[in-house]
């Protein structure tokens, strides 16, 4: 996720930053979990459900997590619960690929 940036970061965050409402920030497509916290605002990624991208690393190596998602609970108040649940899958990939 870290080598994966927005080019305009400094322009996205000044978008969100208008709204005291926004506390969280949700996307997916980059094949790993991820959280980050930034002014107070919650920046969350869901797992892949297919294969899984080696969190931390800057070269392409797969990860041995199965396929997961994100579960989300949204309160009146604001408030919100989440967790990862990852598929009970045993899925087999080539470890040794250098891209898919």
């Amino acid at each position: 996720m870290d080598k994966i940036l927005l080019h305009n970061p400094e322009n996205f965050l000044s978008i969100i930053n208008r709204y005291p409402q926004v506390k969280i920030v949700l996307s997916g497509h980059i094949h790993q979990e991820f959280a980050k916290e930034i002014n107070g605002i919650h920046y969350l990624s869901t797992p892949s459900t297919c294969i899984q991208f080696e969190p931390g690393n800057y070269k392409f190596f797969l990860d041995k997590q199965p396929p997961g998602l994100r579960l989300l609970t949204l309160y009146p108040d604001g408030n919100y619960t989440t967790k990862i649940e990852r598929i009970n899958y045993i899925y087999e990939c080539d470890m040794a690929a250098s891209g898919y």
